[in-house]
């Protein structure tokens, strides 16, 4: 299996996000949590906040679940 050399996000608020360090780069200014309840039979958005907890992950422990999740599914 090919190394990797990217970092990883985790983004931890509503639900949690991984994503390459780089991409959280370019969106990371536009990137919002959002808590919305149901009204009237559509989703309302009730609060926008910026995410607090987020976190750096290597590319080895991501690897690592990424082939085990695909070894426990085949």
């Amino acid at each position: 299996m090919a190394r990797t050399t990217k970092k990883y996000v985790r983004i931890s608020d509503y639900g949690d996000f991984l994503m390459p360090l780089e991409v959280f780069e370019r969106v990371c200014d536009k990137l919002w949590v959002v808590s919305s309840s149901y009204e009237d039979g559509e989703d309302v958005l009730n609060e926008l906040k910026e995410p607090k907890r987020i976190s750096l992950h290597n590319p080895d422990e991501v690897e690592n679940v990424m082939m085990h999740n695909k070894l426990a599914n085949s």
